[in-house]
């Protein structure tokens, strides 16, 4: 994919996420709020809270960083392979939620790092 064409998806991936127009959501829109949950109980656990040193200043602010994280993980998927790269990353998001409804907060950041 060209830089033209790329930065053309991700204005419309953006537009369409301010103008409110998305489509039905699939495993990785699904995986955020599953993810939210999962670090406010872990922070709760670590003895942390919003606005720590280390931490997210918000709940937003973590929703924010989820957003933005998956419109670069799909970009991503889909310029490694136009074919199967979307498939894969639904496949593992779904698989990053399940780990995270677990409730294992010793696994949180490794079940995010990749």
């Amino acid at each position: 994919m060209t830089h033209r064409a790329h930065t053309l998806v991700v204005l419309t991936v953006q537009l369409l996420l301010v103008g409110g127009c998305t489509a039905e959501g699939d495993a990785c829109d699904e995986l955020c709020p599953v993810a939210l949950s999962a670090y406010e109980t872990c922070q709760e656990q670590w003895g942390l809270s919003y606005g720590t040193p280390g931490t997210y200043e918000s709940a937003d602010d973590y929703e924010n960083w989820c957003s933005t994280w998956n419109i670069e993980r799909r970009l991503l998927a889909e310029d490694a392979d136009p074919d199967a790269g979307l498939e894969q990353l639904l496949t593992q998001c779904a698989a990053q939620a399940d780990s995270l409804e677990s409730g294992d907060c010793s696994t949180y950041h490794e079940t995010l790092d990749y």
